[in-house]
């Protein structure tokens, strides 16, 4: 009886340790581990992470869809005259309405184009000029473009064309290109006032 008496305290003391070790071992295992997305600090840092992440892919399709745009509104510009789609849409147009005759090799401008061009307010002085003294610069003349196939007009006629829509605010330079990019007020211009096709 004795030697139970004295085993039963023991055993429960080892009992208490083993339960104490494990807890330790529990909060230490607890403590090694990384926070998980249970964690406060670890859901905001997740939170931020994904933030950035959408505000990035927002910042990349804002400039793709600017660029789309762009590309849409930019034209060519051959030396002194508008080329790609608008400056074969400007030059169907002129064609389409009487103003302008081209061939292959030689170009007129007719009254009724001089009529037009001055009624837009372009400067006709050195088409008039041309006409009195045949010297000088080629006043017509188709000018064969490669991107789009076709011709567009060149000469003195074409390059007051590009100037003139220059100076109106029809068409302005694209920053960091040799092209140029139509302006809203510009696309109606070309499609209300010449009646080109474009876009």
């Amino acid at each position: 009886m004795i030697g139970a008496a004295h085993s039963f305290p023991e055993s429960r003391c080892s009992s208490r340790a083993r339960s104490a070790a494990a807890r330790r071992r529990s909060r230490a295992m607890a403590a090694s581990r990384p926070p998980t997305h249970d964690s406060p600090a670890t859901a905001a840092a997740t939170w931020d992470h994904r933030a950035r992440r959408r505000e990035s892919r927002s910042r990349r399709g804002h400039r793709r869809s600017a660029a789309s745009r762009n590309a849409r509104s930019a034209c060519a510009r051959h030396r002194d005259h508008l080329a790609g789609q608008l400056g074969v849409a400007l030059t169907d147009a002129l064609i389409e309405h009487g103003h302008i005759e081209l061939t292959s090799d030689a170009g007129i401008l007719t009254e009724a184009g001089i009529s037009f061009l001055g009624a837009i307010g372009v400067d006709t002085n050195p088409m008039l000029t041309y006409r009195t003294n045949r010297s000088g610069r080629v006043l017509c003349r188709a000018c064969f473009d490669w991107s789009e196939r076709r011709s567009h007009l060149a000469g003195i006629v074409g390059a007051a064309i590009c100037t003139h829509s220059m100076q109106n605010g029809w068409t302005r330079r694209l920053e960091g290109t040799p092209a140029l990019l139509i302006t809203r007020k510009g696309e109606r211009v070309f499609r209300e006032i010449f009646g080109a096709r474009i876009g």
